[in-house]
């Protein structure tokens, strides 16, 4: 008996050391994220405003007789509906066609693209949490990923938007706790496996590289590709490619709207996209790297159902496209002084063969070239920080990209980049109003509603001074000039008018005619002109036979902003930052103003400043952000 203890126990024992030796086997699980609370103000200091002085306005010149004036809209948050030309002759010669969803602005609901408001100035209160998420299978395998909680239409690519900046919820526009603000959303989610060799990684991830003036995955860009790395003593040599991607063209057939499936189809599909060679090289101060990428494919006009006969008789192409982008950086920091650098360019060329009812037509390529770069520098000295910062990019030649031959001739000199590669972080730091509020007043970033810097030369300093260890103070001064002189056209910014609204119940309100002269504001279906504070950004239009005319003069304007950082509690901080921007002349000739008559017609105002006042003058915009950040 004392035998079979005594075994009994040892068993025990023997069993319990086994059990808590034995290697984990349990998968690790952690969890970062961010908590924010939003307010914004902005007001434009006087009258003046960027579409002329407030609560006065002229018949528009398109619409019907005495319901043309704007006058109830004036203060502009930045953002637009990208527009185009309607034919110079018809019912309203020279107006203009709003054909995309809403670009940015914070102050801009995205959903229905409003920018205008009826004051001098508006705010605005959301807030969101943003939560990076990672699960270790083991020491080799792991799955992050970011999910984001805020508020957000359809999350499919054409139609995604946030009804804020950030997709932030608004304050109270869910009220009751039955009522769901936010479905929550997965914005990035892959998996990476630490090889023998090197590493693999796929799944949508951030795509970040360099200073981040093009690839800004902490900002916009992503990457779904396979990536191969490997490191080599202080270098990374990394390839990526897509298997498969879709890579449609729009709108390059004419009268036709039937497709094959566009995401497999493989006239649709990106034949070749590949990433050779991405090499960055890391040791002690210097960090350093260069990247390329390829890119063909084709699309052919066999990509639309249709008879043949309704193929024949229409004007149809075939595409070949092929692209090569990438850069190089440079990043040094002794921590005392440091210095970044970074150049990009990107490279494409499209050739087209015509398919009319009779001989094809080979047309001359298409051309784009896109070149950007920046220079930034700093030193710390004791508890003070100094940076500043010189960057350019490249501008458009829209004049080039409309001049149709006889054989629909093409060819692009320069181009703008894709929202998808904007570089809101980069210049934020530097500018509160006149990037990151307005854009500059071309470029926004629709999944988010933030501006960036695109056809422009730039230029800023700031100022960190830590007046405690819990506390740092800032200043900043920016100033700004459009880099081409022929990219935008006279009056390229003007409220939205000349179009017939459907029915709406609940807002915005639009105009009618009860009598001749005599407006009234009504939501009835048969109302003749909606008048919801949107703007448009309008090119390539025609004043009748000839093109409007291009900016001469390319100054965006200069501003100052203070601020600054406190952290009140761990896990805790309060920022904020005010601004003063004073716009530059390119906004008198770029923004239509509403005391001229015909203001809303280019053929009615043709050689007479296209509905816009050169050299006026616009009042400043001060603008109040101010962030409580939770953290954990």
């Amino acid at each position: 008996m004392k035998n079979s203890r005594l075994l009994t126990t040892a068993l025990v024992l023997g069993l319990s050391v086994a059990l808590f030796v034995a290697p984990a086997c349990a998968w690790e699980f952690e969890m970062d994220g961010t908590y924010t609370w939003l307010y914004e103000y902005r007001t434009q200091m006087g009258k003046e405003g960027f579409f002329g002085t407030f609560d006065q306005a002229q018949a528009d010149g398109v619409t019907a007789a005495g319901i043309g004036t704007f006058a109830p809209y004036n203060f502009y948050l930045g953002g637009f509906h990208k527009g185009s030309a309607v034919s110079a002759t018809g019912t309203n010669p020279g107006s203009l066609t709003v054909w995309s969803a809403a670009y940015g602005g914070q102050g801009t609901s995205l959903a229905g693209g409003e920018s205008i408001v009826s004051g001098s100035d508006a705010s605005w209160n959301i807030f969101w949490m943003s939560t990076n998420m990672q699960v270790r299978m083991n020491k080799a395998v792991r799955v992050r990923g970011n999910y984001f909680i805020g508020s957000w239409n359809s999350p499919s690519y054409s139609t995604s938007s946030g009804l804020m900046v950030s997709s932030g919820a608004l304050n109270q526009d869910n009220p009751g706790v039955q009522r769901s603000f936010s479905p929550g959303y997965w914005r990035t989610l892959w998996l990476s496996a630490q090889l023998p060799w090197g590493e693999i990684a796929i799944g949508k991830r951030p795509s970040s590289w360099g200073m981040g003036l093009s690839y800004n995955g902490a900002d916009n860009r992503s990457s779904d590709s396979l990536a191969l790395s490997a490191p080599y003593g202080p270098f990374r040599v990394q390839l990526s490619f897509y298997p498969s991607r879709r890579g449609s063209f729009s709108d390059d057939y004419a009268n036709t709207s039937v497709w094959y499936n566009e995401r497999p189809d493989k006239n649709n599909t990106r034949v070749f996209d590949m990433t050779i060679p991405n090499i960055t090289y890391r040791s002690g101060p210097v960090d350093a790297g260069v990247i390329v990428t390829w890119v063909f494919r084709h699309r052919g006009r066999e990509g639309v159902i249709v008879p043949p006969a309704t193929r024949a008789a229409n004007l149809q192409y075939s595409t070949d496209f092929g692209q090569y982008y990438g850069g190089a950086y440079f990043k040094y920091n002794n921590g005392r002084f440091f210095l970044n650098a970074e150049y990009n360019f990107d490279r494409q060329q499209e050739n087209r063969n015509y398919y009319p009812a009779s001989t094809p037509i080979t047309h001359t390529p298409i051309y784009t070239v896109h070149d950007s770069g920046a220079v930034e520098l700093g030193a710390l000295y004791g508890p003070a920080k100094i940076t500043a910062i010189g960057a350019w990019y490249t501008g458009d030649d829209y004049r080039g990209s409309t001049l149709y031959g006889t054989n629909r001739m093409l060819k692009v000199t320069s181009g703008l980049q894709s929202d998808v590669y904007s570089n809101t972080g980069v210049f934020r730091p530097y500018s509160y109003l006149m990037v990151y509020g307005y854009g500059l007043g071309t470029s926004f970033a629709r999944d988010t509603g933030n501006g960036f810097v695109q056809d422009a030369t730039f230029y800023g300093a700031r100022l960190d001074y830590a007046a405690a260890a819990n506390l740092n103070l800032f200043g900043s001064f920016a100033w700004a000039e459009r880099f081409s002189n022929s990219g935008f056209m006279w009056g390229c910014l003007r409220p939205v008018v000349g179009t017939t609204p459907t029915a709406n119940t609940g807002g915005p309100y639009t105009v009618t005619t009860t009598a001749p002269g005599i407006g009234g504001y009504s939501p009835a279906a048969a109302a003749t002109q909606p008048y919801a504070g949107q703007v448009g950004l309008f090119n390539n239009a025609n004043s009748g036979a000839n093109l409007t005319p291009t900016i001469p003069d390319g100054a965006l304007g200069y501003e100052i902003d203070a601020g600054f950082d406190w952290k009140l509690l761990e896990g805790l901080t309060a920022r904020c930052t005010a601004g003063y921007w004073l716009p530059g002349n390119w906004w008198s000739y770029a923004c239509a103003d509403k005391s001229v008559p015909n203001w809303g017609s280019y053929t009615l105002n043709a050689g007479g400043g296209w509905g816009t006042i050169p050299g006026k003058t616009i009042d400043p915009v001060f603008g109040l952000e101010f962030k409580l950040e939770g953290d954990f």
